[in-house]
């Protein structure tokens, strides 16, 4: 630690000062000009938000109807006597409803409702 005082002279110290602000001033301008771009990416990152919401929701309405046709069908199938294999892989199986659920060669009719 040293005991010299050094004295920054006023013209500097303004200097750095107004420095300062024109850089200050050139930042906001720069924000302001970048500020309707912004507004727009947010406005379609809202609509996209939005439509991929209503997309998953119909999805989801197409898996539960195709869930059902696939129960019907299999209903149909055990009222007819008709003997369902499943031959995929365990990995599908899983992601069948619980009716189709079976292993390789098990008929079907032991897990349907045949209530309807």
């Amino acid at each position: 630690m040293s005991d010299h005082i050094c004295f920054v002279p006023v013209e500097d110290k303004i200097a750095v000062v107004e420095n300062s602000l024109a850089c200050l001033r050139d930042i906001e301008r720069a924000l302001s000009s970048n500020r309707g771009s912004i507004n727009l990416l947010l406005c379609e990152l809202s609509d996209l938000d939005q439509r991929t919401a209503e997309l998953m929701e119909d999805i989801r309405s197409f898996a539960l109807v195709f869930e059902k046709e696939v129960c019907h069908f299999t209903r149909v199938f055990v009222h007819l006597g008709i003997t369902l294999t499943i031959v995929d892989s365990y990995r599908h199986v899983r992601q069948l409803p619980p009716q189709l659920r079976l292993h390789h060669g098990e008929q079907l009719n032991r897990n349907v409702d045949h209530d309807g």
